[in-house]
């Protein structure tokens, strides 16, 4: 469930996707070990076999045992990191906020979860209002126009919300402007 990398830093959180495909999100594990933070790894369970408010209460306790500095959400990652509750600083790399065409691929609990307008997403609508009103700390996202996995592509938007242009959503922690905004934001957690 967790992979743990150094010891003794600054920690962030960083949520895959539903698919917990690595790849995606290695320039962001990369950039922050780089930074001097210890990058812990949450695994939930792929391919939308787990209820996300099971996940989100699992996600709840592994940031109360570490206390960390951030949570970096990538795709789904970035829903789940908003709707669970803490008051950190989050980091959302094309969040699925408002719903994917995936989530009408597979029946399995998850995905129906994904789909638009589920009970779900709406609790994350929820939970994104009450942070930008309260004083917990900010949201910052990063999405592009080319995405053809989250229409439309501005849903990703949350908080302070960065425009980058990567070919499509898979390509995103890949682009020089989420890694910038990226390190922007580590650098505010220091």
């Amino acid at each position: 469930m967790l992979e743990k990398q150094n010891k003794k830093q600054k920690k962030i959180i960083v949520i895959p996707g539903i698919f917990d495909i690595q790849y995606e999100c290695k320039p962001l594990y990369r950039i922050a070990r780089q930074m001097g933070f210890e990058v812990l790894i949450f695994h939930y369970t792929p391919w939308g076999h787990e209820s996300y408010f099971s996940i989100e209460t699992k996600l709840e306790a592994l940031i109360k045992l570490h206390k960390p500095a951030g949570i970096v959400g990538y795709s789904h990652g970035g829903a789940l990191a908003v709707g669970a509750k803490h008051s950190l600083s989050i980091f959302s790399v094309g969040g699925t906020f408002s719903g994917t065409l995936a989530g009408y691929l597979w029946h399995t609990i998850g995905f129906r979860q994904i789909r638009y307008n589920s009970e779900y997403l709406l609790h994350i609508q929820t939970a994104i209002a009450r942070r930008l009103r309260s004083e917990d700390k900010s949201i910052v996202s990063v999405y592009t126009p080319f995405d053809v996995t989250i229409i439309p592509f501005t849903s990703s938007k949350a908080g302070e919300s960065h425009l980058a242009f990567a070919l499509t959503h898979q390509f995103l922690c890949f682009s020089s402007k989420t890694q910038r905004t990226y390190r922007e934001w580590l650098s505010s957690l220091q």
